[in-house]
């Protein structure tokens, strides 16, 4: 996996930086920035490039730390296995942006791989169970209930591999925690789908690399393509980041703006 990298003021402050950034996005499905505040930055880079947080059922801005008595497993101190976030979402999130605050110092590390890279592998050595995986429906639920907030229900059934008008993989759809006790269809295909998973998630830990979000570490990837995990830290450590959501639509549009405006002829100081 090809992990580019820029400085924030880079990233926010000129042309070229944020073409990198999102070319390598594009291209790559994950940009690492370095440098940045040490503080909650997503208003300031919102602001910068017009990528502002996306709002979902939880809020626009989270807060990752380890918390006791946590139902949801991102905020506990233990491993977090690959996945998708949100995929019982009709539309999950599109571009996650994962800050670093202060960071464990034993353990903690971010795991991330490639979901097309590895469907493809999986596509070439067993293409009985890519084919099974393309299309098989896997329900993903969502059910939290907060004191101070409303109760939630989301449901989604989709491939985990899905393909594109061209029968290419376009993205991945799987979170174990959101994986749902229902399953369209019969116990044999039932034991074919875990036989064919087993095999993807063999082959998603192969590909895997491992990243240290330190403080000042913005960690940005495409939710629907790169699959993101978590190694176990100590419960006593204070291992923080900021997280929020960005959509494709703003950072098109912001690389288009920046670029025309950095073809045209610069204004003389004198007019």
């Amino acid at each position: 996996m090809v992990v580019g990298s820029a400085l924030y003021q880079q990233v926010t402050e000129t042309f070229g930086g944020f073409e990198r950034f999102a070319k390598s996005l594009i291209v790559d499905g994950i940009f690492l920035i370095t440098d940045s505040p040490d503080k909650y930055v997503n208003e300031d880079f919102g602001e910068k490039t017009g990528l502002r947080p996306v709002s979902t059922h939880y809020g626009s801005v989270l807060t990752i730390k380890s918390l006791k008595n946590q139902v949801n497993v991102a905020t506990t101190s233990g491993e977090l296995e690959l996945h998708i976030d949100d995929t019982y979402l009709i539309s999950c999130p599109q571009i996650q942006m994962l800050h670093g605050i202060r960071e464990a110092a034993n353990g903690g590390e971010s795991v991330l791989v490639d979901g097309i890279k590895a469907a493809n592998v999986l596509r070439e050595k067993h293409p009985e169970y890519y084919k099974i995986l393309t299309e098989t429906n896997n329900r993903a639920d969502g059910v939290i209930a907060y004191k101070d907030r409303p109760q939630f229900y989301h449901t989604n059934s989709c491939p985990i591999i899905n393909l594109n008008e061209d029968g290419e993989p376009e993205y991945i759809r799987w979170s174990n925690p959101s994986h749902s006790t229902f399953f369209e269809g019969t116990a044999e295909e039932y034991e074919k789908f875990i036989m064919a998973f087993k095999q993807f998630y063999k082959i998603l830990y192969d590909c895997a690399i491992t990243v240290k979000i330190k403080p000042g570490y913005i960690l940005a990837f495409d939710n629907k393509r790169v699959m993101h995990g978590r190694l176990a830290f100590d419960p006593n450590e204070q291992r923080e980041l900021e997280l929020w959501y960005v959509d494709w639509d703003a950072l098109y549009s912001t690389l288009r703006v920046k670029t025309i405006n950095n073809n045209l002829p610069q204004k003389s100081t004198n007019e």
